[in-house]
């Protein structure tokens, strides 16, 4: 028997999922100016997120919508229409 607040979802259709690592670095010992946050896709793909400290904090606290500026290595964003 099911709860009454449980109802039945409808299933959407799964993506395919894409392995790959994340790395979180400081660069240089005493720089306090910028954290990287790098998402490695495959060999020599890369999409790196820069962002302050303060900003990085704010994030990994619960804020959305922190600013940060991305690069890009050997990928290409593409927007996508939703006209079908």
């Amino acid at each position: 028997m099911m709860h009454s607040n449980s109802k039945e979802r409808a299933k959407r259709p799964t993506r395919p999922s894409l392995g790959a690592q994340i790395s979180i670095t400081r660069p240089g010992a005493s720089d306090d100016a910028e954290i990287r946050l790098i998402i490695r896709i495959a060999m020599g793909k890369t999409i790196t997120a820069v962002m302050t400290p303060e900003d990085f904090a704010l994030a990994i606290t619960g804020k959305s919508d922190v600013a940060a500026s991305l690069s890009l290595r050997n990928l290409r964003i593409e927007e996508q229409s939703n006209d079908q």
